[in-house]
């Protein structure tokens, strides 16, 4: 009945404490690729991208591992980084390698099948035991497909940016007004400095007012909630065919002509205004491309033609003024010891600067430690420096907060301290000290059976050990006697912890299902001092902290930690 009830109270305070210590973060929920296509009408690199996940917890994300989603032909996955476990602050990456067919419709067609259709994503999911799942919407586009993301056609991809999604412009799914539109009102003929022909965004700079109607259309449009719509310039529209007169665009050009209505995706047909000036005539008269006839030309701006918008989309990433992220170490701070311990901070490789005066902001838990942070006054994105700490003083392990003058977070590492060979932690009001893996003891409970009536404490190692070593279960080899290892070690005060003492290790040390504890290094099951019956006592799991229900045998050789309190703490 106590080791249920026990059970009962750690699952009531524990209920949640993977989920709540551990988040896997990805850097993007939506990545979007290109299809690798370099046979099609305007070539397609198809740049392998990568996800980025971080453990944003406080604790260590275990298992971690990465699902094999339905990819379109030729795309695949490669996991080189995301399995394992990822520490606090540690990141792993996961790289998509894109091939040469589109994420597929409903239908089961390649989003490029004229006309365009909507791609259904692959949803790549990384997962841990101890975390709840992140989820990342895969696309792979080529020209046509519809991007619902972005709100339109895709007509235009910028592979070139290594982070994230795709850059590009899509053309919006319908003309804004089916009748058309004049490039500008009656009495509104003037120079207005738009004779950009190759980017539309700068001519709409002078011609987004109600006076200029086949601009100001596309200015307040909101056509699938973007409001960043423009009148494209004449050689995002098109680009010269013989046909008309030459603008002067480039041979390689993206283009609605090219990219859209060549391969019969999206409804464009028709006469289209740009939104550039004929530089011969500004004042009076604009480009337009007749998609029908394949021909651009400049007409009256008092003519009405149709007006198609369009807009340009970034890689998806919200850029952060200075994120930092900091790795919890694995080694305590030495008390006294002049060899400092070293903090490793890095700043995001997405910080749209560097981060400044970086250093240790909160350290309430463990005030007097020293913190040495020169080479951190500056931090440029995806760089790390180290802090040095040092401390004279025993404390329990304890959180500390790192920043900068212009740091978006603060974030947290634990630190341990060692003192006597042993790692510091809180039991009750005072300090104890608990031997890590590195002393290496080990042994059998005794080598004999006895039911030892003063070894049954839940709480008091020091009672039970002291009743352990003069029974003769243990005087007879005392050298296979767990309780007279500790007893014997070093300066005689050191005892086997109980029960419930050793579970307040594990917690103070290892709160986690990792491969290792955060500190201490002990893996395996450890005795306690407490007796369940003749035969068998209490032990405890390390690292996932869970107890043999009836306890070990007594004549299993399992680890030892011994534990004492210390001195004037």
């Amino acid at each position: 009945m106590r080791k249920l009830l026990h059970i009962f109270i750690l699952l009531s305070i524990f209920p949640y404490a993977h989920a709540v210590d551990v988040l896997l973060t990805p850097n993007l929920n939506d990545l979007t690729l290109s299809i690798n296509d370099f046979n099609s009408w305007e070539q397609l690199s198809g740049t392998i991208r990568t996800i980025t996940i971080t453990n944003q917890g406080s604790s260590p994300a275990n298992n971690v591992k990465v699902n094999k989603p339905i990819f379109p032909n030729g795309t695949s996955i490669y996991n080189y980084s995301c399995k394992g476990t990822i520490k606090p602050g540690d990141f792993c990456k996961i790289a998509i390698i894109p091939g040469s067919e589109a994420s597929h419709d409903k239908n089961g067609n390649p989003c490029t099948t004229s006309p365009g259709a909507d791609p259904i994503a692959s949803v790549v999911t990384v997962s841990a035991d101890n975390a709840e799942p992140a989820n990342i919407n895969v696309l792979v586009l080529g020209y046509g497909c519809r991007f619902a993301l972005q709100g339109g056609y895709l007509f235009s991809v910028d592979d070139t940016n290594l982070e994230g999604s795709i850059s590009g412009k899509v053309a919006s799914y319908e003309d804004v007004e089916p009748h058309g539109e004049q490039w500008a009102d009656k009495g509104y003929n003037s120079e207005m400095s738009a004779t950009d022909i190759s980017n539309g965004m700068n001519n709409m700079r002078n011609i987004s007012t109600d006076n200029y109607p086949a601009g100001h259309i596309c200015s307040v449009s909101k056509a699938q909630n973007f409001t960043d719509w423009y009148l494209p310039a004449i050689c995002e529209l098109g680009r010269y065919k013989g046909n008309g007169n030459n603008p002067g665009c480039p041979d390689h050009n993206a283009n609605l002509y090219v990219m859209l209505y060549q391969q019969q995706l999206s409804d464009i047909s028709g006469q289209y205004w740009s939104s550039t000036e004929w530089k011969n005539k500004p004042s009076s008269d604009a480009w337009f491309m007749d998609f029908d006839k394949v021909k651009s030309n400049y007409n009256s701006k008092q003519n009405s033609n149709l007006v198609r918008c369009i807009r340009t989309f970034d890689n998806g990433l919200t850029p952060d003024s200075a994120t930092l992220y900091v790795n919890t170490p694995t080694q305590p701070i030495v008390v006294g010891s002049k060899t400092p311990l070293t903090l490793t901070v890095t700043s995001s490789q997405f910080s749209t600067e560097s981060a400044k005066g970086v250093t240790v902001v909160s350290k309430s838990e463990c005030p007097d430690i020293s913190v040495v942070d020169d080479a951190c006054s500056s931090l440029n994105p995806g760089q790390t420096c180290t802090i040095q700490l040092t401390s004279n003083t025993a404390y329990g392990p304890c959180s500390i907060k790192v920043g900068g003058t212009n740091t978006v977070n603060n974030p947290s590492a634990r630190i341990a301290f060692q003192i006597d060979g042993g790692l510091v932690y809180r039991c009750d009001s005072k300090l104890c000290v608990a031997l890590d893996h590195s002393n290496q003891l080990s042994s059998v409970w005794t080598t004999q059976n006895s039911n030892i009536k003063g070894a049954v404490d839940d709480n008091n190692g020091s009672k039970n050990t002291a009743n352990i070593i003069v029974d003769k279960s243990c005087t007879h080899n005392l050298q296979a006697c767990a309780a007279y290892k500790c007893d014997i070690y070093q300066d005689g005060t050191w005892y086997l912890p109980a029960i419930n003492e050793l579970e307040n290790v594990y917690h103070s040390f290892c709160s986690t299902n990792d491969q290792s504890c955060a500190y201490g290094g002990w893996k395996g099951a450890h005795w306690s001092s407490t007796q369940s019956s003749s035969s068998h006592a209490h032990s405890l799991y390390f690292p996932a902290g869970n107890q043999t229900p009836n306890g070990g045998s007594k004549s299993s050789g399992l680890g030892v930690i011994c534990i004492k309190p210390l001195p004037n703490s």
